[in-house]
């Protein structure tokens, strides 16, 4: 009866357009009863409500929370899926980053899994973290290989290279690839002239 109590303020707010207070209600449920079935889809009431709300770093706290809080449930994967695109949309990529990573971490075996892995390869090299972004990079050519765009991402590592000024690295980025790719034949000549001009 009092979650039910506490879940209808949150709706009662929700529908009058107060959505920090509908948050704050939804929210109460995980706090004062995390082991309850409702407690989740609470959490996540709260996240979109902070997004309905205009405060974009609330909503993506909740949603790595409830992420972290609850690992096994198939909505945490998408909650720190959805924590990374909040945090992406309103520029804060190291954040965005992270939140990805926690979703390439926690859920590697996800459906959301090889999105969240390039989207933080793509936004640490806007970072200039090209370490990490090389790193993301190098994972996925190699665990999904079989996707369409896995020798777009390789050929991006000797690129990388090249931002970072690591000529040598990008020569040997560049050669491999035109010798691994060789049916992107579009590619394969920019690596070479990459390569040469490395």
């Amino acid at each position: 009866l009092i979650i039910e109590s506490i879940i209808g303020s949150g709706e009662k707010y929700k529908k009058a357009g107060s959505f920090d207070q509908a948050a704050g209600f939804y929210l109460r449920v995980p706090k004062e009863f995390p082991k309850h079935a409702k407690a989740l889809s609470a959490m996540m009431n709260a996240g979109v409500m902070y997004e309905e709300a205009k405060e974009p770093e609330k909503a993506a706290d909740v949603y790595l929370e409830l992420a972290a809080q609850y690992k096994t449930a198939p909505e945490a994967e998408k909650a720190a899926f959805a924590a990374g695109v909040v945090y992406e949309r309103v520029a804060y990529f190291d954040r965005a980053a992270e939140a990805y990573e926690v979703v390439v971490k926690d859920f590697a075996g996800s459906a959301k899994a090889p999105d969240a892995l390039y989207n933080a390869g793509v936004l640490r090299q806007a970072l200039g973290q090209h370490e990490k972004a090389i790193a993301h990079y190098q994972t996925y050519a190699k665990k999904y290989d079989d996707r369409k765009d896995a020798a777009e991402v390789a050929f991006r590592i000797g690129v990388v290279y090249e931002e970072a000024g690591d000529d040598g690295r990008a020569d040997a980025a560049h050669r491999a690839y035109a010798k691994t790719y060789r049916d992107t034949p579009r590619r394969v000549i920019e690596a070479h002239v990459r390569s040469a001009r490395t």
